[in-house]
This record gives structure tokens, C-alpha cells and sequence, in this order.
């Protein structure tokens, strides 16, 4: 392998800096190096370097490497530019930070644009809480129960009813619930105006059946807040189908531990009355034989205590029959042993 030898030229610092790799980046790459001089080497040499180095470089077997001067590397400018690059590159970082740090403090955080609460119940309920707050007359009762009752059988989302009074001394929401409650039981109990009566009993019982299942009003609610008793009340004097139809679903969809209070408090006894009655529709007659079914299903001992046997025993209405012979089924074990003690 021959060897060429450089004429001695002045390096540049940035050329200082890459002589110990030149040498072996040209044995380990082995590029041809052009013969073309760098405009970027052909500057005058800098102050502090006078004296000046002779460069050998040995031409490897697949090479051919042809250079009278430091400045035909064509290599050297990509390294120096790379140094330069990067000594420019911490400079700026160093002087981002500096700016970070001297940057002026950020402006106090704004509040969001206020915007109106939503109101927590709709019109039809709100203007129904109001009117229970008032002394309306009859016929504007009237009128805002029908929308409330609307609005419960139209819209699936306008509220939800808690599952016990207790959780109405911690929420707002909860009080209008049981104030709105509380205003139909009212509605139902009064004697002046029958058609309030009747759109109060309609209004109840679509809150339990009817609607969507989310916004339903809940049996234990209903018998908390003191219905069972006004319903006894209501059906024992009007002998009302819907009163009875609403004791039978508080009977069917009760827990255990509340039965009890509403055959206690006569809805047994409301039955009989109609079953007893020669003259009452036999519409109302099954209303009393299916509420007194369920009641005799779940708690079959105080109902036969009340005398119901014998009084359903006198049914002859053929299409009441099948249903008179269910509940006698239940009962007739606990009479007769009743009647050998």
C-alpha cells in the first residue's frame, strides 16, 4: 500500500478539534475522497494557531485516496458542522432556560362563565309544589294534577321518588317528592271536591303502575308517607275500585315486614264492605277478591281472623266463582281448625 503525504497547512480550531478521528475514519470507511477544494476549509487561519502540522494518511487497498491538502477532505465539514451544531444547540438550551426563568408570572385563572342552574323539577311538578304551598281552588288543582300526571306517563326522566321517608331529611329533592306525595294523599283525604278526589286516586296509582319503571314511586314510600290508611279510609266509604286497586298493589309488591300495617289498618275489611254489597258492580267485586287473594297468599291467618271465609263463601256471581274457590282454598284449613278448637 502507498502513502501520500499532505503539504502543511494551517488548521482551524473546528479542524483541531476532528484531527485525532480523520485518520481513522478514513481506514475504517474507506471513501474516495474528490479532488475538488471545500469552500468551507479555504478560510484564513485563525491567531492562536501558527505553527503548523504535516498529515499522512495510508491509502487502503480499495481506495483511492489522492489529496495534496487538509482542505480536499470532504469529510472534515460534515464533523466540524456536527461540533458546531451541537456547542450552538447547549447554547440555545442554556439560554431557553434562562428565558423560562425570567418569564413574567401567568395571569390569575379566570372563573367559568356562570351559566343558569337547571331547574331540579320540571314546570308540571313545580307548579304542582307551589300549589300545595297555596289555597288554590279545585278546578286549578285539578288541572295541574292532570299535567303532573302527564308528564309522569310521557317522560322517562323528569324524577325519581327515594325508597323511604328517612331519606328525605338529607336532599332537597327528596322533600319535594314527599311534599308532591303528600299533596295527593291530601287531594284523596278531602271530602269537597269529588272529581279532586278522583284525578288525586288516578294520579297516585299512575305514579305505582304506570309510566316508566325509573320514575315509579316506590310501595314502601307510599305506605311510609300514611296512604294505606286514607285508602282504607276512601274505600270503605265510596267502596272507590281505585283505591282498592291501589292497596292491592302496595299487598303484592310490600316487603314482609310492612303487611302487616295494612291489614291492620282495614283494607280487609274494605273488601268485605264491597263484597258484602248486593248492588256494587262486579268490576269492584274482583277488586276485592283479588286484593283479598294476595293479602290471604301472604298472611292467611289474619285474614280469616276478620271473617272473610264466610263472607266470600256467599259470592255467587259466576265469573267471580273461580276466584272465590282460590281463596277459600287458603282459608279453609285455618277455619276449620278454628271451629273443632
Amino acid at each position: 500500500t502507498g502513502a501520500y503525504k499532505m503539504d502543511l497547512i494551517s488548521l482551524s480550531p473546528e479542524a483541531k478539534l476532528m484531527q485525532p478521528h480523520l485518520l481513522g475514519y478514513a481506514k475504517a470507511v474507506g471513501l474516495q475522497l474528490p479532488r475538488k477544494r471545500l469552500r468551507a476549509l479555504n478560510g484564513a487561519p485563525s491567531c492562536g494557531s501558527a505553527n503548523t502540522r504535516r498529515v499522512h494518511v495510508v491509502q487502503l487497498p480499495s481506495t483511492n485516496i489522492h489529496l495534496r491538502s487538509l482542505k480536499q477532505f470532504a469529510f472534515a465539514a460534515p464533523f466540524s458542522s456536527l461540533v458546531l451544531w451541537r456547542c450552538v444547540g447547549r447554547r440555545r438550551g442554556l439560554a431557553a432556560r434562562g428565558s423560562a426563568r425570567q418569564a413574567p408570572p401567568r395571569p390569575p385563572k379566570e372563573e367559568p362563565t356562570p351559566f343558569p342552574s337547571e331547574p331540579i323539577f320540571p314546570p308540571a311538578a313545580f307548579h304542582l309544589l307551589e300549589l300545595f304551598y297555596e289555597d288554590p281552588d279545585s278546578e286549578e288543582m285539578v288541572d295541574a294534577l292532570e299535567d303532573f300526571q302527564d308528564l309522569h306517563e310521557t317522560d322517562r326522566h323528569w324524577g325519581r321518588f327515594p325508597e323511604h321517608v328517612a331519606d328525605c331529611r338529607s336532599s332537597a329533592y327528596n322533600k319535594g317528592q314527599l311534599k308532591i306525595l303528600q299533596g295527593i294523599l291530601k287531594c284523596i283525604e278531602q271530602e269537597k271536591s269529588e272529581d279532586l278526589r278522583l284525578i288525586g286516586l288516578n294520579t297516585l296509582l299512575s305514579l305505582m303502575i304506570g309510566g316508566c319503571t325509573l320514575t315509579r314511586c316506590p310501595p314502601t314510600f307510599v305506605i311510609e308517607a300514611g296512604a294505606v290508611e286514607i285508602l282504607c279510609k276512601v274505600a270503605d266509604e265510596s267502596e272507590d275500585a281505585t283505591a282498592l286497586e291501589i292497596l292491592l298493589e302496595l299487598a303484592r309488591m310490600a316487603p314482609d315486614t310492612m303487611l302487616p300495617a295494612i291489614i291492620e289498618q282495614g283494607s280487609a275489611e274494605a273488601c268485605i264492605k264491597v263484597l258484602e254489597n248486593s248492588g256494587a258492580d262486579p268490576m269492584d267485586q274482583l277488586t276485592a277478591l283479588n286484593l283479598l287473594l294476595s293479602l290471604t297468599k301472604r298472611a292467611p291467618a289474619p285474614i280469616a281472623a276478620t271473617g272473610a271465609y264466610e263472607v266470600i263463601k256467599g259470592v255467587s256471581n259466576v265469573a267471580l266463582v273461580p276466584r272465590r274457590n282460590k281463596i277459600m282454598n287458603f282459608l279453609r284449613p285455618l277455619v276449620r281448625h278454628e271451629g273443632e278448637n
